[in-house]
C-alpha cells in the first residue's frame, strides 16, 4: 500500500468480524445472536464513517472466521484490511501499530469497535494532541481505555499487561510514567458490552440528534426486543 494521506495519519479500527453467536455475546439473551451481529455491524458502520470524516486513513484490523470480504461491505473498500496477529491483546495491538508505522505514517490511533458514540472530533483531538505528547488515551467507563495513539511504537505500553479489569488504564499510565512517555487523555466514552450499556445509549439518544440519526441509534429504535431493557440511572458498568 502507498501512503495517501498528506498528514500521514492513520486510525486502526480493531474488531472481530461480526458473526452471529460470536460477537457481543454478553448482550444475549436480551438480543438474539443475529441481532447482536447486526448491532456490531452498525457500530462498525458508524465508526468507520467518523474515522473517514476525521481525514485520517482507515485500517481495519480484524479477527474471526467470517471473511474479510463481508467486512469490506461494512467499512468500505477504501480502507486497508489486515488480520490481527499475536499471542495476546497487547501483542496484537503492538503489531498493528508496528505494521502501520512501517508504511511511513507519523501518527496512529487505535480504537476498539464497540464505541458507537466516537466522533470525528474525538479522533481529531486525539491525533492533534500527539503534536505535544508522546501518547494519548481515551478512557472508558470501566477503568480501561477505548483508544490509544502514538507517534512511534512504545512497546512498554503493551508488554506484560492484563486486560479486562478496572485498573487497566491506571496500569498503562504508570508504565508510561516509568518509561518517560508523556501521555494525555481525550474524553471518556462508554463501550457497548451489556444491556445496561445499551440502556444508557438509548437514554443519551434522547438529547443527542447525532446518536438518533446514527446506524446504531436507528437499529436500536427498530428492535422491539430492546424494549425489555430497563434504563439504569447513575450507575456505571462493572466488570
Amino acid at each position: 500500500m502507498s501512503v495517501k494521506n498528506v498528514r500521514r495519519e492513520a486510525v486502526i479500527l480493531f474488531t472481530r468480524i461480526p458473526e452471529p453467536g460470536k460477537t457481543k455475546t454478553r448482550m444475549m439473551p436480551y438480543l438474539g445472536p443475529d441481532e447482536c451481529a447486526g448491532l456490531h455491524t452498525c457500530f462498525l458502520r458508524d465508526m468507520s464513517r467518523q474515522i473517514r470524516k476525521s481525514g485520517a486513513d482507515l485500517f481495519v484490523c480484524c479477527t474471526g472466521s467470517g471473511g474479510i470480504s463481508g467486512l469490506k461491505k461494512i467499512c468500505g473498500r477504501n480502507a486497508v484490511y489486515m488480520e490481527q496477529r499475536g499471542s495476546g491483546l497487547g501483542d496484537r495491538m503492538a503489531n498493528a501499530f508496528r505494521d502501520v508505522f512501517s508504511l511511513g505514517y507519523e501518527k496512529a490511533v487505535l480504537t476498539g469497535s464497540d464505541i458507537p458514540e466516537l466522533s470525528s472530533e474525538d479522533i481529531r483531538e486525539a491525533l492533534d494532541s500527539l503534536d505535544s505528547h508522546d501518547a494519548v488515551t481515551g478512557p472508558s467507563a470501566d477503568g480501561g481505555y477505548y483508544l490509544i495513539g502514538m507517534k512511534v511504537l512504545h512497546e512498554a505500553l503493551f508488554e506484560n499487561k492484563d486486560y479486562g479489569h478496572s485498573g487497566v488504564l491506571e496500569n498503562l499510565e504508570e508504565s508510561a510514567c516509568l518509561a518517560g512517555i508523556s501521555m494525555c487523555r481525550v474524553r471518556r466514552l462508554q463501550d457497548m458490552d451489556t444491556r445496561e450499556d445499551l440502556a444508557g445509549f438509548r437514554q443519551r439518544m434522547r438529547s443527542d440528534r447525532r446518536l438518533r440519526s446514527s446506524r446504531t441509534g436507528k437499529y436500536l429504535a427498530e428492535k422491539a426486543t430492546v424494549s425489555v431493557i430497563v434504563p439504569v440511572y447513575n450507575e456505571e458498568k462493572t466488570i
